[in-house]
């Protein structure tokens, strides 16, 4: 019974980790991806005032 008891707490204890690296990672793979989109909307605002340099440039910061 014991043995059963120590399995049953090992699985139980270790049961978060696994989802807690992939959280980790996402996570992760989402803040580094931001300056891309960052990057990617500078960009194309750029190619839209070349080609009609009367429209405005739209690009909106959640934190400014």
């Amino acid at each position: 019974m014991t043995v059963w008891t120590v399995l049953l707490a090992s699985v139980l204890c270790n049961a978060g980790h696994c989802m807690t690296v992939q959280l980790r990672d996402r996570m992760t793979d989402q803040a580094s991806s931001i300056p891309d989109v960052y990057c990617q909307i500078v960009l194309e605002n750029l190619a839209m005032i070349r080609v009609d340099p009367s429209r405005m440039p739209y690009f909106s910061d959640r934190q400014t």
